[in-house]
């Protein structure tokens, strides 16, 4: 058999095997799930930025001048 003849007894089996109420209710859930995600992306991205700089904090201004400094005296 072919592979498009294979892809399309794959697919028409799975069909046949879900009932519509379950495959309704799955695209239900990942529409649900990704308006949830977009609703509250402001939220979540604020909690990603706080774990990554309890991680990694941020340097001091006088840090980040010093490493400038030096930087620029090595650049000369």
């Amino acid at each position: 058999m072919s592979l498009t003849a294979n892809l399309y007894h794959v697919a028409n089996t799975y069909i046949a095997a879900a009932p519509l109420a379950d495959v309704a209710r799955s695209v239900f859930n990942v529409a649900a799930l990704g308006g949830l995600i977009v609703f509250f992306r402001p939220l979540l991205t604020g909690i990603g930025r706080a774990l990554v700089l309890t991680v990694r904090p941020r340097k001091t201004r006088a840090q980040r001048l010093a490493r400038r400094q030096q930087q620029d005296t090595a650049a000369l």
